[in-house]
């Protein structure tokens, strides 16, 4: 009897210890649909379907955004890459943006997709 009643204490300590130890989830941007995330340093870039694209800390806050308005090509950005002398890449339907850590460059063909 002993031994149950020892066995049933270490199994609920061992819950209650499991129970406080749950990760917290964060929910960065739940107002568009996130398309892309690339990690730079200790920020993320984050491309939506809708939103354009935002640099926000690890914690989830937002440093800056680029839309249409202030002349990303599209708000629906697909693909984001950084090139080696940092200059931050936007890939959407409409073009390509380059963001150079003080300007924002748009390259399109009108009326004509980029590679052709």
């Amino acid at each position: 009897m002993k031994q149950r009643i020892v066995t049933l204490l270490m199994l609920a300590l061992c819950i209650n210890l499991f129970a406080q130890t749950k990760p917290q989830w964060i929910n960065y941007y739940s107002r568009r649909n996130i398309k892309c995330i690339v990690p730079d340093g200790n920020t993320m870039w984050i491309g939506t379907k809708g939103g354009g694209v935002y640099q926000s800390d690890l914690n989830g806050n937002v440093l800056q955004s680029f839309t249409k308005v202030n002349g990303l090509a599209n708000n629906i950005v697909n693909s984001i890459a950084i090139d080696t002398l940092g200059n931050k890449w936007f890939g959407t339907w409409s073009g390509v943006s380059k963001f150079d850590g003080t300007n924002l460059t748009t390259y399109t063909t009108a009326g004509r997709w980029l590679g052709g």
